[in-house]
């Protein structure tokens, strides 16, 4: 699983226990940046520019995200052809402490104010191929257009894990985090391998129709539909066998298996009507719905033994096995709608303001069945100062946590975007923005639990002694988590030609971000039995509250995009855009990437 399952296992054998309780399972659920969001073919969607391409330059199926109208207006004449190849490139998620991805909006994944669980490098979740065709059948139909996009996503990576699980299991511990006798100084040697693998694939296909209704009317309509599938599949069998020095026999058997399935349907309308030479104004109204589910199943076994039972004077066994069982699912709503305005005072100056409106409503469900058991018995004989000593030991636990959930995840979001494009000279344009955007997430969960567990442990050297702990408790979960965003971006682009048939492209964008992130988690308790020993403690109708800090924080990154466009013909292009990224290290800000696009366009 690459480097993140190293690095969780790691923090697993220091975590004082392998249960935590006061976790949701709504956390563990995996969100992906297009869930319940229109989707559209951004030919700028290159690093932290997809939000602000937009009536910021002027492109066919960039003015189709501001209103499917302005399909009629596009000036090639039959045929509009689009294809874009792009390299893969990687992402490295950062540790935090909060979930989920409430703002990405585009394929790129754009962690700036997002934080994680977990800490993984693996590629990000761009399409190996998008392609767009526009085209106008009959000339007496006059800019009557149709229009069909499609975008695959095709990744086979390594296999990584999901975020704050209930349940981290671990050889040699139970799931308290006790370690047992029997686990010191075990050697395990991998005598054969497993599966480690993560499959995800995407279509995302889109319809537009557009048409004059009037010389100042324009209409247009678009269908998206998405579906998207993300296989995991985890295993490691490692077994060290006798050998000619010990009596001994280990072996560990582990397995992660999930699945995620979406799929979304989204329409949009669209209509524009030019009020005179110079204004043209527009209204678009959108719906979309879609459901995501995802399946968790953990299985983990281990044996271990030294010696034989009542034959040698030092031996021990110990065997675990544990299981995690977790599906998810979501059913969603968004309902968007916007305003536009162009204004073209001059040949020269296009001006453009747009407002887009965003609430979003999703149900969640969850269910969770976690089980573990272990047990180990350990002796020993040994002589020390002309005395015999005997020692012995055994432990047993068990644990049992049976969850579900319902709740609701509400959103909100306001952008409104301001552009000039100026024909600065002859071989010189310049494209000027302000975008603003507001976003508030919230996720309302209620979660029952039921759960059991008991510790039991017997000693018996110089002195004897037994320990007994178990848990029962049945309590509803509350988890609120508020999530509140403010980003202002300041893009600039400038296209310059050099040669008759070559252009130079520089953009540059300034991001100021600010964000707080609210959580907390309310557990009222119809009971809990605590027996200790031979004591018990019955409480009952009690609440606890789990309240993370509020992060209250600002943010501000800059952008650069190089490109170079290419016109061999009158009705062929080609364009090559790159974007640098850079990874904070310990030795400062690195170089990690270049992200390149290749884009190939055909007007015959």
């Amino acid at each position: 699983m690459k480097h993140g399952l190293l690095v969780i296992m790691i923090l697993y054998q220091l975590a004082v226990g392998q249960y935590l309780s006061e976790n949701v399972v709504e956390k563990s659920f995996e969100s992906t940046s297009f869930f319940f969001q229109p989707n559209y073919l951004n030919p700028f969607g290159i690093g932290k520019f997809a939000e602000i391409a937009p009536a910021l330059i002027d492109d066919p199926f960039l003015n189709v995200v501001v209103n499917p109208a302005f399909l009629a207006a596009e000036s090639f004449q039959q045929h509009y052809v689009y294809i874009n190849f792009r390299n893969t490139w990687e992402i490295n998620e950062q540790y935090s402490y909060v979930y989920p991805c409430w703002d990405c909006r585009t394929f790129a994944p754009d962690y700036r104010y997002i934080p994680y669980y977990y800490n993984d490098t693996r590629q990000a979740l761009e399409p190996v191929f998008s392609g767009g065709y526009l085209l106008r059948p009959l000339k007496k139909l006059g800019n009557f257009t149709l229009g069909v996009t499609y975008q695959m996503i095709l990744i086979n990576d390594s296999y990584y894990d999901i975020p704050s699980n209930v349940y981290l299991p671990q050889p040699g511990y139970d799931f308290a985090g006790n370690r047992s006798a029997a686990a010191e100084n075990i050697p395990i040697t991998e005598k054969s391998g497993g599966d480690d693998e993560m499959h995800q694939e995407g279509h995302f296909t889109t319809f537009f129709v557009s048409a004059d209704f009037s010389p100042d009317i324009a209409a247009g309509l678009r269908l998206n539909r998405i579906k998207f599938i993300r296989d995991g599949l985890w295993g490691r069998k490692e077994v060290h066998d006798n050998d000619i020095y010990s009596d001994r026999e280990s072996r560990l058997f582990k397995q992660r298996d999930r699945n995620q399935d979406y799929h979304q349907w989204d329409w949009q309308a669209g209509l524009n009507w030019q009020i005179n030479p110079l204004w043209i104004v527009g209204l678009t109204f959108g719906y979309l719905w879609g459901d995501a589910t995802q399946v968790l199943h953990e299985e983990d076994e281990y044996n271990h033994r030294y010696g034989t039972e009542n034959r040698d004077t030092n031996w021990y066994r110990m065997y675990s096995v544990s299981g995690d069982d977790k599906s998810w699912t979501h059913d969603g709503k968004t309902v968007y709608g916007g305003l536009n305005v162009r204004v073209t005072p001059t040949p020269q100056h296009t001006f453009q303001l747009y407002y887009r409106n965003v609430r979003e409503a999703v149900t969640l469900r969850n269910l969770s069945f976690i089980s573990d058991s272990s047990h180990s018995r350990y002796h020993r004989e040994w002589s020390y100062q002309d005395q015999y000593k005997i020692s012995d030991s055994e432990s047993e636990s068990a644990l049992l946590d049976d969850r579900s959930g319902e709740g609701e995840q509400t959103g909100r979001s306001h952008r409104i975007g301001f552009t000039l494009q100026w024909q600065f000279s002859k071989s010189t344009r310049i494209y000027f923005g302000f975008n603003w955007h507001y976003d508030k997430r919230r996720t309302d969960m209620t979660e029952s639990v039921y759960s059991d567990r008991f510790y039991h442990h017997l000693w018996q050297n110089d002195d004897s002694g037994e320990r007994y702990h178990a848990v029962t408790e049945q309590k509803d979960m509350f988890w609120d988590l508020s999530v509140e965003n403010t980003t202002v971006q300041l893009p600039v682009f400038i296209q310059h030609r050099i040669a008759d048939h070559f252009e130079l492209l520089f953009g540059f964008n300034r991001q100021i971000i600010n964000y707080t992130i609210e959580e907390e988690t309310l557990a009222v308790f119809d009971f809990r039995k605590i027996v200790e020993d031979n004591e018990t403690d019955l409480q009952e109708r009690f609440g606890e509250r789990y309240r993370e800090p509020v992060q209250r924080k600002s943010e501000t990154h800059t952008s650069i995009l190089l490109g170079l466009l290419i016109t061999p013909g009158e009705r062929f292009r080609t364009r090559l855009l790159m974007v640098p990224h850079y990874t904070d290290t310990y030795r400062g800000t690195e170089l990690s990437n270049v992200q390149w696009w290749l884009d190939f366009i055909f007007a015959p």
